[in-house]
This record gives C-alpha cells, sequence and structure tokens, in this order.
C-alpha cells in the first residue's frame, strides 16, 4: 500500500503523480480535485490491517521504501507519458540502490544516519 509519511508527502505524490492522470477530476460543487484511489490512500493511510493493505497495494505498491506509480494512472497527455516514465525509472534506480545498500548477514547493520544519507542523495537526484 502506498504510505504518505505526512500530508506533505501525500501532496507531492498527488502533484508528481496524479496531478497527470486522467482520473483526477475536479468536484464541480466544491472545486475540489481528486481521485477515489488518492483519497483512499490519504484516508486509510495509517489504518494498516491486513485487508486495507491488501487492497489498497494493488493501486500504489510499495516497494523497499518508494511509492510506485499508481497501477489505475492513464496519462492524460503525452507529456505526461513521458514524465512518468522518467518517475518510474528513479523509483526503480532508487530501489535497485536501496537493495544493494540493505545490510547483508555479514555486514553490520545499517545505521539511520546511513537511511539519511541515502534520503538525501535521492533528493537531489
Amino acid at each position: 500500500m502506498g504510505y504518505f509519511s505526512n500530508g506533505e508527502e501525500g501532496e507531492r505524490y498527488t502533484a508528481a503523480v496524479c496531478a497527470r492522470c486522467a482520473h483526477l477530476q475536479t468536484d464541480e460543487d466544491s472545486g475540489t480535485e481528486g481521485c477515489p484511489v488518492i483519497d483512499a490512500h490519504l484516508l486509510f493511510n495509517y489504518e494498516q490491517t491486513d485487508d486495507v493493505q491488501c487492497i489498497l497495494s494493488m493501486f500504489i505498491p510499495r516497494t523497499s521504501l518508494w511509492n510506485e506509480v499508481c497501477t489505475m494512472f492513464v496519462a492524460k497527455d503525452e507529456e505526461a507519458k513521458q514524465s512518468i516514465e522518467v518517475i518510474r525509472e528513479r523509483v526503480r534506480v532508487a530501489n535497485k540502490e536501496w537493495e544493494r545498500r540493505l545490510p547483508h548477514e555479514d555486514t553490520p547493520e545499517a545505521t539511520i544516519e546511513d537511511i539519511a544519507a541515502l534520503l538525501r542523495e535521492k533528493r537531489h537526484d
């Protein structure tokens, strides 16, 4: 299931992925944008029961520390399609790098500082 540690992280995902998707709709009455998939993830983010995780993981899979692109994503135009491919590649590279850096049985465990350094590097990519 996609996980967002806070509202800002959810907003960043929405701006990077959802804003490029044809499913993001504006409610005519309230003027707010939304999609059932991202709305469910944001509403049930902390209810990580097996049932909720199972269902929501089908839509926004999470690998290692990264949320993947929503499986329901439909590019709203060619530019969006190209942008999403860049995001997918960045997630793929970040996952490989994370797996490479994970401690192995014969190496000491990664420290919080190691993890923080990796995340800082990825933010600058």
